[in-house]
């Protein structure tokens, strides 16, 4: 009688082991597989399902707007502080990348920053970048934990923060390469995309 049980014991062992190593292990495997000098942090950051409306007020999610490399920033339009600053260099990595890559703003204030909002801020920049609403607050507040930003949401605009860290959604990474510097260098940004296409 102990035998069956203890067939079964192994059996359901070595499928949980399997199941681990599938979700967790192939990917560590796939990330060593990529080139050791990148510019970029690999994070294990992946971003939940959310709705999104982008400044042309297309429905969208995600994976839909990383059909190629997707950065990633985050701000809102009433920002006097550190968004300008990021949009400065956002102006500069989108002249270094071109048309290789897709550049998104997510606003942190979607009660203020309407799609019509987001237009209008991004058009002071330029005509490449996407504008990002998260209308649902628990979707945002979901993607900026995924995102480890540290944030406060609030009613009043002065006292909304966030990090103004650059993140990349590229298909050979799994998870994130984030962009911490104060200053981040686009040319490098640049190299990291061409390592990665290699």
């Amino acid at each position: 009688m102990q035998k069956p049980i203890t067939i079964s014991l192994l059996v359901t062992i070595a499928a949980v082991l399997a199941t681990w190593f599938m979700l967790f292990q192939s990917k560590a495997i796939a990330n060593k597989s990529l080139p050791s000098d990148l510019y970029g942090h690999i994070t294990p950051f992946h971003l939940p399902d959310a709705n999104l409306a982008t400044q042309a007020h297309h429905n969208t999610n995600w994976m839909d707007l990383a059909n190629k490399p997707l950065f990633i920033t985050t701000g809102f339009t009433s920002c006097t502080n550190s968004c300008p600053m990021t949009m400065s260099f956002y102006q500069r990595l989108s002249k270094s990348v071109g048309n290789e890559a897709t550049l998104a703003f997510l606003t942190i204030d979607p009660d203020k920053d309407t799609p019509e909002h987001l237009a209008n801020y991004l058009s002071q920049f330029g005509p490449d970048f996407v504008g990002v609403q998260i209308a649902n607050k628990k979707q945002l507040t979901d993607t900026l934990q995924a995102l480890k930003q540290s944030f406060t949401l609030s009613q009043l605009s002065e006292l909304l923060e966030h990090q103004s860290y650059v993140y990349l959604m590229h298909p050979k990474v799994e998870g994130l390469l984030v962009y911490t510097d104060a200053s981040p260098d686009p040319m490098k940004i640049r190299e990291d995309l061409l390592k990665l296409d290699r």
